[in-house]
């Protein structure tokens, strides 16, 4: 009989460490290869006129790409990387190297698993596939059956019961699969290498050392997390959303620092945002394509929101009568991340003042931010816009106060007014 050789489909579990679909391939065979794709429903395709994926996040994965496959080195695993057709790609790929088994990720959003269908009836019947669901800090089958849409419901019924998360373990072996000192990413980088977040796993590592121990700064997270300059943040979204690192891991280290040096309120409240990481990917997993409707899910009637494309223009550009907007949307335009709170200033500013329909804000988001994460974006949009999770409808921000809380010496505003020349 010949030797089994599992093909592992990542898409955003660019890890080893704690990475249940790597174990899970071990389990199988030790002969292992890694493929990941760059679909063109990413990376060429656009919705409203704004192409899904920015050359500056392009850039961030191929970064992310280089960092994982010199980790795998270290493994005895080749990691070929594509731009494509993902079921074009996979089934080929398949045939020339006698793939017996694939692994792939659950998948949520509808246009993800529109692909993942594509590749799964596109390989031969004789390759055994194998589902591994990854991303959750609570696993879906101990998830709440029937989900609140309300996230304080959610966090009540959930909290109290979430199992400790072993951590996957992968191990060296010999691997007939393996070409030693090989780089297969076969799709060319767009020159972009300056990073406000250090794209890959070995930068992440290093991040959750720093934040945890070497800092303390998670000690004082709820009193800074709504800073706009500066290391106020945790900054682990972007790794979360290209699986850098597992959000296990982040659980098991914050459990670990509160046995440690104690729990206070901003190891909980750290706590508290994955709990609402998690809630947002339910929440799509229950939804589905209704989360991307115009009124979205909760048909709250609200005052309608427009497609104008000049006004949006202005947003983007940064050219709003506001310049703590604009100083949101420079910053954005020019590194590909914003902290939570000018998130939700500029897109409270787009729905609420310019009464432009929320999708293009999404859709935009999406192009731009090397965070991008499709459950997390699409629910705080539709949670802003009134047409979500929130039970209190549409809430708008008074940029005035918005300002003098988060901005008061205008510290922000001038800096990426000073900067916006430069870009």
């Amino acid at each position: 009989m010949a030797e089994a050789k599992v093909l592992v489909w990542l898409t955003n579990q660019l890890r080893v460490k704690d990475n249940p679909l790597l174990c899970a391939a071990q389990k199988i065979s030790n002969n292992i290869v890694i493929i990941n794709v760059l679909d063109d429903l990413f990376a060429e395709s656009s919705q409203f006129g704004i192409p899904k994926m920015s050359n500056l996040r392009k850039s961030y994965l191929y970064q992310n790409l280089l960092d994982f496959n010199k980790n795998l080195q270290e493994y005895n695993i080749n990691l070929h990387a594509y731009k494509g057709k993902s079921d074009k790609i996979i089934l080929e790929f398949c045939a020339q190297n006698s793939i017996t088994h694939l692994v792939y990720p659950m998948e949520i959003a509808p246009e993800e698993n529109q692909i993942q269908q594509k590749v799964l009836q596109s390989i031969p019947s004789t390759i055994q596939t194998v589902f591994v669901e990854d991303g959750f800090l609570i696993p879906t089958e101990q998830a709440p059956k029937k989900l609140p849409d309300n996230f304080t419901k959610f966090r009540f019924m959930a909290e109290k019961n979430i199992p400790y998360p072993i951590e996957n373990i992968l191990v060296k072996k010999q691997n007939n699969c393996f070409t030693p000192n090989q780089n297969f990413i076969h799709w060319e980088n767009t020159n972009h290498n300056q990073f406000v977040v250090p794209p890959g796993e070995t930068e992440a590592l290093k991040r959750l050392q720093f934040y945890w121990w070497k800092s303390d700064n998670i000690s004082l997270y709820k009193q800074t997390r709504n800073g706009l300059l500066g290391d106020f943040s945790s900054k682990l979204s972007a790794y979360l959303s290209l699986g850098n690192i597992s959000v296990q891991e982040v659980y098991r280290l914050n459990l670990a620092y509160e046995k440690v040096r104690g729990m206070n309120e901003s190891t909980y409240w750290l706590f508290f945002e994955l709990l609402w990481r998690d809630f947002f990917r339910l929440t799509l997993l229950k939804r589905g394509n209704t989360m991307f409707l115009k009124r979205g899910f909760n048909n709250n009637i609200l005052p309608d929101l427009k497609i104008d494309k000049s006004k949006f223009k202005q947003w983007i550009n940064a050219e709003t009568k506001e310049a703590f907007v604009n100083a949101g949307m420079q910053e954005l335009n020019a590194t590909g991340w914003l902290s939570n709170r000018s998130r939700q200033i500029v897109a409270s500013y787009l729905i609420n003042d310019l009464k432009v329909d929320y999708r293009l804000g999404s859709a935009y988001f999406e192009h731009a931010l090397i965070d991008y994460d499709v459950c997390i974006n699409q629910g705080n949009w539709l949670y802003l816009s009134g047409y979500g999770n929130d039970p209190r409808g549409r809430r708008a921000f008074n940029m005035k106060i918005q300002q003098q809380n988060y901005d008061p010496n205008q510290k922000y505003i001038q800096y990426w007014k000073n900067l916006k020349t430069t870009i």
